[in-house]
């Protein structure tokens, strides 16, 4: 997993931490800039998670917190994104040379 991640112009700080509330599978705090992902539980869910979390931080940071407690959705962009970003080769968006 990932330990930094940069959407738009905010860089977020990832951690896989034992989750205090059962059931619960990530959470994010978009003022400190910190992703918490629960570490119980397999690497694709894992990957799955930091994207619903980093759907959270896109409508915040977009000014569409109108959104931001509609799960269902926020579930399926997630999905969408992790399906788009497993199964497709993204390099050529990268200058030659660019690492990050």
């Amino acid at each position: 997993m990932i330990t930094k991640v940069k959407l738009l112009e905010k860089e977020y700080d990832v951690f896989e931490i034992k989750m205090s509330i059962e059931n619960k599978l990530g959470e994010i705090y978009e003022s400190e800039n910190i992703i918490e992902v629960s570490k119980d539980q397999s690497e694709s869910n894992k990957h799955i998670v930091l994207f619903h979390e980093l759907v959270h931080a896109l409508f915040q940071q977009t000014g569409h917190s109108e959104y931001d407690n509609d799960e269902d959705l926020i579930d399926c962009i997630a999905l969408g994104i992790y399906s788009l970003v497993k199964n497709n080769d993204f390099s050529f968006m990268r200058n030659k040379g660019e690492t990050k």
